[in-house]
């Protein structure tokens, strides 16, 4: 007998498999594409924060007294303190502002927010 084509046990046993490699791959790939995302925003946001530090270290006298100051993202690429406007998700960042608290003229807490 000439056979030409498969049958529909052949064609639902691959589809079955393939299933099933679905169901074991995609989940730890989509895993670590959300851990990924994060560690990069962490990121992103302390070289944000270490820019914040270079700036106020480089003003001190602006910052001595102060208790809580707000410096805007715009502020830190203008001053060269940062490079790039657009954080890894597209958002651009130069209308976000870093809320710090400092404490002697030294920063103890930083805090990316849109307002101040």
């Amino acid at each position: 007998m000439n056979k030409k084509g498969f049958t529909l046990a052949e064609i639902l046993g691959v589809v079955v498999i393939i299933s099933l490699l679905s169901i074991i791959i995609i989940p730890p790939v989509i895993n670590k594409i959300r851990n990924n995302e994060e560690k990069s925003l962490e990121i992103q946001n302390e070289l944000i924060y270490s820019a914040t530090d270079e700036y106020v270290s480089d003003n001190k006298d602006q910052f001595n007294t102060q208790t809580n100051a707000c410096i805007s993202v715009q502020t830190l690429i203008d001053e060269g303190k940062l490079a790039n406007s657009t954080s890894i998700t597209g958002e651009n960042l130069k209308n976000k502002k870093v809320m710090i608290t400092l404490q002697g003229g030294r920063i103890i807490s930083h805090q990316l927010t849109d307002n101040c």
